[in-house]
Order: structure tokens, then sequence, then C-alpha cells
């Protein structure tokens, strides 16, 4: 008798990737934030912000909601 993947369990595994994804980058921007602390160059807090902002745009493709663009907007 041979086993097949349903859609269901499919779909299961796709969100428990994602979830595992969104997981790892909410932690890397957490890192990221408190490097930006850190950082006493006005460039490097500068990469920072722009690092922060591309990985909650990547959260957002992730999850498949858009809040807002990943504009040069300064964190803080």
């Amino acid at each position: 008798m041979k086993k097949e993947f349903g859609v269901t369990r499919i779909i299961v595994f796709m969100r428990r990737k994602n979830n595992i994804t969104s997981q790892y980058i909410d932690t890397r921007i957490l890192q990221l934030k408190e490097d930006h602390d850190k950082a006493k160059d006005p460039h490097d807090q500068k990469w920072y912000n722009r690092l922060i902002q591309e990985l909650e745009w990547a959260r957002q493709a992730v999850s498949g909601k858009f809040e807002k663009d990943c504009a040069l907007e300064i964190w803080k």
C-alpha cells in the first residue's frame, strides 16, 4: 500500500515552516535592534536600520500580509 501526502498535510507543513521562518526573522530583528543601539558610527546605524526594514518586509512576504512598503524609515 502506497502512502501519499494529502493536500491537508502539505498545507500544515507549509504553515509550520512559515511560522518557524517568521520566528527566526523576529529574533534576528531583535538582535539587529540591539546592535543598532550599540553602534556609534552613524553609517553603521543606517546599515542596521536598512537590514531591519528588509527583514520586516520579508516577514510580511512570508505571512502574505503586506501592511506597509519597505520605505526608508528611521527605526526607533
